[in-house]
Parts: structure tokens; sequence; C-alpha cells
């Protein structure tokens, strides 16, 4: 079965929450966390704006995603989920920068794949930007 085509209205964006504004190691996980959320809706719906503006303009995973998510194949893209679970936060410089790892289950029309997501998030005038993502297949049926 195809993917119905972008933009997808029935797709919802997580919402931020009020630990997010919190400038710690635990405020860092949460937007990371929603950032990651974020990625499904961003391909179903070809909205990049809270993206793009949590995006470090060093961070090519960032624009790769916001790149295809705005030019999609024809036919759009599966229908797909993310559980993102927290597995550690590592402030490297204090109130600045943090080193993130999640568990991410990733669920599509094809099949699953679970992966371990290392992210640097890092805060510049006053907001919160992800700096790198690197996700790792850990396992995957699809």
């Amino acid at each position: 079965m195809s993917a119905t085509p972008s933009p997808d209205v029935t797709a919802a964006a997580p919402q931020w929450t009020a630990a997010m504004d919190e400038v710690s190691a635990d405020g860092a996980l949460a937007v990371g966390q929603y950032f990651l959320e974020l990625f499904p809706y961003v391909h179903a719906t070809g909205d990049t704006t809270a993206w793009r503006s949590m995006s470090h303009p060093d961070c090519l995973f960032c624009a790769d995603v916001a790149q295809d998510a705005e030019s999609p194949p024809e036919g759009g893209f599966e229908d797909a989920s993310v559980r993102v679970e927290v597995i550690q936060g590592v402030e490297l410089t204090p109130s600045a920068s943090y080193s993130l790892t999640y568990s991410m289950q990733f669920e599509s029309e094809s099949g699953s794949e679970d992966d371990t997501v290392a992210m640097l998030v890092v805060r510049e005038a006053d907001r919160w930007l992800v700096r790198g993502v690197d996700i790792t297949v850990t396992s995957s049926d699809a």
C-alpha cells in the first residue's frame, strides 16, 4: 500500500512542554526527545518550521531531514511513528552544551527499526539548538 502524499493534515506535532524551557541536562533531554518525536510529523506534513527553528546551521542530519520533507518522493512518505526513551544526558559545558543518548523505535508500513541516537544539543542566544545527530541501527525487521 502506498503512502498518502504530503501534506497529511491528520499528523499532529508533539507539544512543547515546560520542562524544555529548563536550562539543565533534564531540559536538554526533553528538547532532544521532542526533536526526535517531531521527525514523523515533519515527513507527514512537509512542515519544517519547528524543525528548522531548532536546527543548528552545522547539523547536517537536521538539514537533510528538512530538505527531504520539503521535497518528498512521488507518493509521499510512508506513515511512521517513533517511540523515544531517554538513556543518558551529560552536561559538557555548564548551561551551554549537552551530550544526549536515546533509544528510539521507528515504525512504518515497511517494518520497524530499533536505533540508538546520540545527539549534541547546545544553548545559544537563549534558545535550544540541535547541533548534531548520529543514529545507529541496532535491529531492523524492514
